[in-house]
C-alpha cells in the first residue's frame, strides 16, 4: 500500500519537535532516522509501507520482503509497533497540514483584509498579532508565500499580494 504524503516542508513543525524525534529508536530493534523506519536495511515511511501494515496483508505480493523471513510476518508484535509508529507519524503528519493550512489562511485573510500589496514583515506583525495561537515568525510568513506561488505573488523583494 503506498499513500501519496510527499510534502517536505519542515517550516511548519512545532519548534519542541525538530530534535526529539530524529534520535527515536524504537524498542524492538527498529531504525528510525528522519520520519523513515528500517528493518533489515528496508526503508519504511508513510510513502511506502507493507501492504500488511495498512489493512489487508498480502505476503504472496510483497515487494518489501521475502515472505518466507519477513519479520513482520513472523513477529505480530514488531509489526504492530511498526503500525502504531507509523499511525503516530501519520497523525503528526496531518497536524502539520492542518497548521499549514491555518497558516495559509490567516495570512491570505489578512493580506486581503489590507487591500494592498504587503512586505511580510510588517504582514508577520499583523498575522501575530491577530492570531497568536498560530505563533507565527517573519519566517514562517516568508516561508509560506514563498513555498505557495498558487495564492501569493511576490510582487517585488520581500512584497506579496494574494493571487486573485
Amino acid at each position: 500500500m503506498v499513500i501519496d504524503m510527499t510534502i517536505n516542508e519542515e517550516w511548519w513543525e512545532e519548534p519542541e519537535d525538530t530534535e526529539e524525534n530524529d534520535d527515536y529508536t524504537p524498542a524492538s530493534g527498529i531504525k528510525y532516522y528522519r520520519g523513515h523506519y528500517y528493518i533489515d536495511g528496508v526503508c519504511i515511511s508513510l510513502n511506502s509501507y507493507p501492504e500488511c501494515l495498512g489493512t489487508k496483508s498480502k505476503c504472496k505480493s510483497c515487494v518489501f520482503f521475502d515472505p518466507r523471513n519477513c519479520q513482520l510476518r513472523l513477529d505480530a508484535s514488531l509489526r504492530q509497533e511498526l503500525k502504531t509508529l507509523l499511525d503516530v507519524e501519520r497523525e503528526r503528519y496531518e497536524a502539520q497540514l492542518r497548521r499549514q493550512k491555518a497558516l495559509i489562511h490567516a495570512v491570505r485573510q489578512e493580506l486581503q483584509a489590507h487591500g494592498r500589496p504587503l512586505h511580510y514583515e510588517v504582514l508577520a506583525r499583523i498575522v501575530a498579532e491577530r492570531h497568536p495561537k498560530l505563533k507565527i515568525t517573519e519566517a514562517s510568513v516568508l516561508r509560506i508565500m514563498s513555498y505557495h506561488p498558487e495564492e501569493f505573488e511576490c510582487i517585488e523583494v520581500g512584497v506579496y499580494q494574494c493571487k486573485k
